[in-house]
């Protein structure tokens, strides 16, 4: 705005020595003009034509500089728009058992007696070797999830009971306080234990299998999860929930452009009044010649409107 001030008052001090209209052209029929017009730096910078062009070199320097001036500002401006609709990139630090281990800030807990945790004591050396000597151990992790999210540690559970959790936390709170890693350790198979012998295991396999086939298994697993889907992707690449708010001062370049058009559309409205129409008064009517835009006319009628008014080309 200061520069905007600034550049106004050196076009004034450029017309002040020469105090005299220079027109367009010898036979021009258009009104004369001065040799710097205030309304070039508002045009240039609502992003519309000049008209007319400045006739000395000082003149030329100065809306040629506004020119590189509207072209910063606008894509500078647009680069923001843009860029508040971008998702920020999140960096992730554990997402993977290796992760976890290397990463240091984060405890971690197995659940006790599971496949998982007879996994873990086969192994030697290795990841696996290092996450069984680091870990704390729980009965169950669905005990445990209002905890994990308070001390902020890691449970090394299935992938289906970590779902749950993260469900039912979602229903409750509307968030995602939890993460699931990319990693997949090891494949388990979910099955129904029954006495050995039993007579009950013949008729259950049978319909395990048509449940399985019908696709009702997969069903009846994503109903009691269905409130963890929004929390099934990596951070910051969710759908937000969180309206942004923008303050008045944040959006005011907004205002301030269209202020501005505005002003110059009225400018060049009163600038062209007398030649938008020529009325005459004959037995008391009045007959306007148009010659402006429908839209001008309309106007017209607005201003006339208690008359009959005949409108000619």
């Amino acid at each position: 705005m200061v520069s905007l001030l600034v550049s106004e008052v050196v076009g004034s001090l450029i017309n002040w020595p020469h105090q005299h209209l220079v027109a367009l052209t010898e036979n021009s029929k258009m009104p004369f003009i001065w040799h710097f017009q205030p309304l070039w730096l508002s045009r240039l910078l609502m992003n519309k034509p000049v008209e007319t062009r400045p006739t000395l070199v000082g003149c030329h320097v100065l809306l040629s500089t506004w020119v590189l001036i509207a072209f910063i500002v606008s894509s500078a401006y647009q680069g923001v728009l843009t860029s508040m609709l971008v998702a920020p990139k999140f960096e992730i630090p554990v997402d993977s058992m290796e992760d976890l281990v290397n990463y240091g800030k984060m405890p971690w807990v197995v659940e006790r007696g599971t496949e998982f945790h007879q996994y873990l004591k086969e192994a030697t050396s290795g990841v696996r070797k290092k996450i069984l000597d680091g870990a704390g151990y729980i009965s169950y992790s669905y005990y445990e999830k209002e905890r994990m999210k308070e001390e902020k540690f890691a449970i090394l559970t299935d992938r289906f009971s970590m779902k749950i959790i993260m469900s039912d936390d979602y229903s409750k709170t509307g968030k995602c306080h939890y993460y699931i890693a990319k990693e997949e350790v090891l494949t388990l198979i979910g099955a129904l234990a029954f006495p050995k012998g039993s007579p009950l295991i013949p008729h259950f396999n049978k319909w395990i299998i048509r449940l399985k086939q019908a696709g009702l298994l997969e069903k009846y697993q994503s109903d009691s999860t269905i409130n963890a889907t929004a929390c099934m992707v990596s951070p910051g690449k969710g759908e937000k929930t969180v309206n942004l708010v923008l303050s008045l001062q944040e959006m005011g370049g907004v205002f301030i452009l269209f202020l501005g058009d505005v002003a110059d559309n009225l400018c060049q409205l009163l600038s062209k009044w007398k030649s938008l129409f020529d009325a005459v008064t004959i037995s008391g009517r009045i007959y306007i010649n148009v010659q402006s835009t429908p839209v001008c006319a309309v106007l017209q009628i607005l201003f006339f409107k208690n008359f009959t008014v005949t409108f000619y080309y």
